[in-house]
């Protein structure tokens, strides 16, 4: 599982196909209009994946999804769950919820990025380890590099900074 923050979404000007791999040549002005491509795809061909660009045979056998195109897209932190609460406790956010889930004002959220850049040491890095205990399966934790607080929370800022200056509020889930 991962969690992505990102600023909270803006003006819409279309709408796109889309596999796992990205978006497709396909753009529609609105949703109903994709909506009912695609399932005139579906009907006619019996699927939508024939659709998808990037040549992957997993693509080709799935659903093609609608997605919303922002006018002006924002930059966005994806992470592992593991590791967003990680940067949740570093803002301090850890213990409002067990949910990786939520959003505050951009204001209030750069505070917490410049907070915490400013207090918190200098991240040592978490080393890979693995357990099992009888009869269950192997846990494995990947650990987290040297530096990868430092240089997540410089992301976190950048998305600040950029829903700040757009008047939206900052989400992560």
């Amino acid at each position: 599982m991962s969690a992505t923050f990102s600023a909270e979404i803006g003006p819409i000007k279309g709408f796109t196909l889309k596999c796992v791999h990205g978006a497709t040549k396909h753009h529609f002005d609105t949703f109903i209009k994709a909506q009912t491509f695609l399932q005139a795809e579906k009907d006619e061909h019996g699927g939508t994946g024939h659709l998808a660009e990037c040549g992957d045979e997993f693509c080709e056998a799935m659903l093609m999804s609608i997605e919303a195109v922002e006018e002006d897209p924002s930059p966005a932190v994806r992470v592992s769950y593991h590791n967003a609460r990680h940067l949740l406790d570093l803002l301090g956010y850890g213990h409002e919820t067990s949910v990786v889930g939520g959003s505050d004002t951009a204001e209030n959220f750069l505070g917490r990025v410049l907070v915490a850049l400013a207090v918190n040491p200098a991240d040592a890095g978490v080393p890979a380890t693995s357990s099992k205990n009888a009869g269950s399966p192997e846990m494995i934790h990947c650990g987290r590099r040297e530096g990868y607080s430092e240089d997540h929370l410089e992301a976190l800022r950048e998305v600040a900074n950029f829903a700040a200056s757009r008047g939206r509020a900052v989400q992560w889930c």
